[in-house]
């Protein structure tokens, strides 16, 4: 049976559980405002695809399935990968404007940070924009040290796009091998979490003069779930 890599891929990195609340609280939204949706173009179609997915993905046998995969795969080297990247994203971004008021002679500009389209998730665009922001960060290295504890920062910008480009390279040619049942969870949630944002997209245009109803379509719960920490192994009782 042949699956949508795209959507195994996007799927993968995914702890199911934060997914499936994600998608009951947005299905929730998408039956409660159906009417105003429906005018931006939300068919009722893809609610019911929503309520199908998240339905199919419910199920006893699929949360034994994704435990097992989970606690096999804790590191999710991409998901790591990416998490760390941003982090280290967000920490430039913080520091950028101390550090360019206070050397405005190095000759950097803000607009040579900007990103343009957003990063999101995507590895290929974070690693893209890593690659961006190297040369003007070079020119950066000393003055951003004392906030970086004395790290350098291209050197941190390397050694993150190494880290991405080697898992994303592994993700690649482990997508192939997947066994059947593995990959039809990873492609059910990359849909389920394809919807979500699908949906979360449209009501940011039918509800941008209501921002008390927009704020509500978000993935807060999802989110909350990337960041929470893996259970530890349970320990095998000693005999």
């Amino acid at each position: 049976m042949g699956f949508d890599l795209r959507l195994v891929k996007k799927g993968r990195p995914e702890t199911l559980q934060p997914l499936i609340e994600q998608a009951r609280y947005s299905l929730a939204l998408a039956r409660q405002h159906a009417a105003v949706l429906a005018e931006d173009n939300w068919q009722p179609s893809q609610t019911d695809d929503l309520a199908v997915t998240l339905e199919a993905l419910g199920t006893d046998k699929v949360a034994q399935l994704a435990a097992r995969l989970e606690a096999k795969d804790k590191t999710r080297s991409e998901s790591s990968a990416v998490t760390e990247a941003k982090a280290l994203i967000n920490r430039v971004r913080n520091t950028l404007p101390q550090v360019l008021r206070k050397h405005p002679d190095l000759g950097v500009a803000p607009e040579e940070f900007h990103a343009g389209d957003r990063l999101a998730r995507a590895a290929g665009r974070v690693s893209a924009y890593l690659l961006k922001i190297r040369a003007p960060a070079a020119k950066l290295d000393a003055a951003f040290a004392p906030y970086l504890k004395q790290q350098t920062l291209t050197k941190l910008i390397d050694d993150a796009r190494e880290k991405l480009d080697n898992a994303s390279t592994a993700q690649e040619v482990d997508l192939a091998s997947l066994p059947e049942d593995t990959a039809q969870l990873h492609e059910r949630k990359g849909h389920l979490l394809e919807l979500i944002e699908d949906l979360n997209a449209i009501a940011r245009n039918a509800f941008a003069d209501q921002p008390s109803v927009r704020a509500q379509f978000n993935k807060d719960l999802l989110n909350r779930g990337r960041k929470a920490k893996p259970a530890p192994e349970p320990t095998p009782p000693t005999t």
